[in-house]
């Protein structure tokens, strides 16, 4: 399973396709958008190049996420908010049914989460479920 992985930022995305053992295949960085609009145009284009891999998709957001509504409400560095559902290839490969997301994980990267995977990647890749 490889999984297409986005860390936004206020500045940049950084990202690239990772497989089950933390390989990462491919990388790629571009800057982050000001607008919705060209957010999301930005995040097709990118699934595009990869989407032949791509089994699951994960967006690392600079901010608070409303998981219910799947809505990135705002950010420090990021002064707009972002409606996933409007992501063509949700559409198109059936990951938003119009209730739910299958196959696609939104969060906020927590400084617990940074330090645990800077002193601890072990536990950090067991609680992901790449270790047993």
């Amino acid at each position: 399973m490889k999984v297409l992985a986005f860390d936004v930022g206020g500045t940049t995305i950084k990202g690239g396709l990772v497989d089950e053992k933390l390989k990462i295949q491919e990388k790629f960085t571009e800057d982050t958008p000001k607008r919705e609009d060209t957010f999301i145009s930005l995040i097709e284009e990118i699934h595009d190049r990869f989407s032949d891999e791509t089994h699951k998709v994960s967006l690392g957001m600079p901010g608070f996420v409303d998981n219910d509504n799947h809505i990135f409400k705002y950010g420090t560095n990021m002064k707009f908010s972002i409606d996933f559902k409007k992501l063509g290839f949700c559409k198109e490969k059936k990951i938003f049914d119009g209730k739910q997301f299958k196959r696609i994980e939104f969060s906020a990267v927590r400084k617990e989460d940074i330090l645990t995977a800077i002193n601890n990647p072990r536990a950090l890749n067991q609680n992901l479920g790449f270790m047993t």
